[in-house]
């Protein structure tokens, strides 16, 4: 593997015990959780839990919280969610700290399960199968809520945030609230938000003419300001998009899924018709972006995209100096700044900027961003409700939400908390960048298929990335309709005038 001050490998393929582990500490974590692909899933417990943090159980008899027992089993992965497993530990051990002062009768016990998103919500679901084997509390990624909540694992939450007993969520905006509600009912409590914007080295645009501060309407104005930086320094990378399947979902979570949402047509699955759009104006339109990106020579290299951590290359190249502008997300400058999960980028306060990713022609809203989140849900068959609940508030109070924003690179929720100091202060454009959730849109990662739907678009932008001068974008759209109608069969697919 390919080393760099900056490298965010992918903490969840590196085994126990690995003689490079110091190098695994030294890296920037924030791609394991973003979806990154192979590696190995073990069954862990927390270390370091705080005294007392496992206690006698007994059953659950009382309302008031102080005379609640019995045991509740909490479920997440450190290393996947957070920036790293130590910082997870961390985060959780206080968690758990202020859960016994609660609840001093009662146990919380803590499962660390260590792998990556395919291993961690494959585990998740084989324990489910069994109302014994089942974990009471999880954290699960909103791209996978949809999945749990089909197959009636979890509990519905809508009463409970109806009374006001979830901290916060009655300030949610409406996007995030739609990004844990599936057909009318709340199955999970957002905790922190991806969400996409234009990261960009202002000194590498001002040295290529682009005039600053950069702020552009349309994709044809990105194109331009990356046409600019190839034409006065072609040594370097003008902008960086992820493509090809190497990150499955990822790739659409944090880069085709912004264009889709700034097109023409930005439907991606007919409620309607129950059908999956694998070919549309505005497809036409994402497909050409990409083409145009890849054939002029703007692009990053196939060798970094196609690789297994490839989300994490995009901040790596721009703090090496390669990359000018990225189609990147909220959790770059944290990986630029946040002390103690990698290398710092110090001049990243001065040198980085941020917009948000316009629309193609820049029609309303004018910019356009998906959404995914990580959030937390409850087991349907759990004994201990009450517990569960309290749980989840604990978890939901405004400082261990924006202890988590800071050490798991996301946006608060809660539109305010993005203006908390200690957000605000980690790291350069923090709520700058929140700013963007408003324009954010889910994905629609519940419904049947979804993951047919990824693998026909990653298939294209792949073709497009690695032959985009033998690749039509007619050719890239009949790749997309052909793969997922393969693996859905031919009226699961739509074709959009």
């Amino acid at each position: 593997m390919k080393q760099s001050k900056m490298k965010v490998a992918s903490l969840c393929a590196w085994p126990a015990g690995s003689q490079d582990r110091a190098a695994k500490q030294r890296v920037t974590p924030r791609l394991c959780r973003r979806f990154a692909v192979g590696g190995f899933s073990a069954l862990v417990s927390i270390a370091g839990l705080a005294p007392g943090a496992i206690r006698v159980a007994g059953a659950q008899t009382h309302a008031t919280s102080a005379a609640l027992t019995g045991t509740i089993t909490a479920e997440f992965d450190a290393g996947l969610t957070f920036d790293s497993n130590a910082l997870g530990v961390s985060w959780w051990n206080k968690v758990a700290s202020e859960f016994h002062k609660k609840y001093p009768h009662a146990t919380l016990k803590l499962v660390n399960i260590s792998g990556n998103l395919a291993a961690y919500t494959t585990k998740l679901a084989l324990q489910f199968r069994t109302p014994a084997s089942a974990p009471d509390v999880i954290q699960i990624n909103s791209q996978y809520l949809g999945e749990f909540a089909a197959a009636g694992d979890l509990l519905p939450l809508n009463r409970y945030v109806a009374r006001g007993e979830i901290p916060g969520w009655a300030s949610y905006p409406a996007n995030v609230k739609a990004d844990d509600t599936f057909n009318g009912t709340v199955f999970g409590i957002d905790e922190g938000e991806n969400i996409g914007a234009l990261i960009f080295n202002k000194s590498m645009l001002q040295k290529a003419g682009v005039k600053l501060p950069w702020k552009p309407t349309t994709w044809a104005q990105v194109i331009s300001a990356a046409e600019a930086v190839k034409a006065h320094d072609p040594g370097v990378y003008p902008l960086g998009i992820a493509a090809g399947t190497a990150t499955a979902a990822g790739g659409i979570a944090q880069g085709t899924g912004h264009l889709i949402y700034g097109s023409s047509t930005p439907t991606i699955y007919d409620g309607t018709k129950h059908r999956w759009v694998v070919s549309s104006p505005g497809l036409s339109q994402v497909m050409s972006f990409y083409r145009s990106v890849f054939g002029d020579g703007l692009g990053v290299p196939v060798s970094y995209l196609f690789e297994s951590n490839a989300i994490g290359e995009l901040p790596t190249l721009m703090s090496e100096g390669k990359l000018a502008i990225a189609i990147g997300e909220n959790w770059y400058p944290g990986a630029f700044a946040l002390k103690g999960t990698g290398e710092t980028w110090p001049a990243a306060k001065k040198v980085v900027g941020a917009a948000p990713i316009p629309t193609r022609t820049g029609q309303a809203p004018g910019s356009a961003s998906a959404l995914q989140a990580w959030a937390v849900a409850v087991s349907k068959d759990s004994k201990q409700t009450a517990l569960d609940l309290g749980l989840v508030k604990i978890m939901q109070s405004n400082a261990n939400i924006v202890s988590m924003a800071n050490t798991a690179g996301f946006v608060p929720p809660e539109p305010s908390l993005a203006h908390a100091p200690a957000f605000v202060h980690l790291a350069p454009l923090q709520s700058v960048i929140a700013g963007y959730l408003s324009a954010a849109k889910p994905l629609p990662s519940y419904e049947p298929g979804y993951a047919a739907w990824v693998d026909g678009i990653e298939q294209a932008t792949a073709k497009l990335a690695s032959d985009p001068n033998g690749t039509t974008v007619a050719a890239a759209l009949a790749l997309v309709k052909s793969t997922v109608s393969a693996q859905l069969g031919a009226s699961k697919v739509e074709v959009l005038p």
